[in-house]
């Protein structure tokens, strides 16, 4: 399963800081969990209202460890610290 998580950030957020935060807990994360594969982050390269800052993908052996996955202390960390400078989040899984 692939798993796409898309956040729109506040305005005036430092995004190289979200950034690197999103990208080293996913770093991270698939030195841990051995059902977590291939993590990327991709930084938006236009500026459009409509438009995500981040995107953040990774691929799961399948949906049963989604839950796993949301609650491992390392991302539930990488959440707290961008929560507040989060104002838009999307995810999307497909198989």
């Amino acid at each position: 399963m692939t798993h796409y998580v898309l956040l729109k950030l506040a305005a005036g957020a430092d995004l190289d800081a979200a950034e690197k935060t999103a990208a080293d807990a996913y770093k991270a994360l698939a030195g841990e969990l051995s059902f977590f594969h291939d993590p990327a982050v991709y930084r938006c390269c236009t500026e459009r209202d409509s438009n995500a800052h981040l995107m953040a993908v990774c691929r799961l052996d399948g949906p049963e460890h989604l839950d796993a996955y949301l609650t491992h202390p390392l991302h539930l960390s990488m959440a707290k610290t961008l929560g507040p400078i989060v104002v838009g989040r999307t995810t999307f899984d497909h198989e």
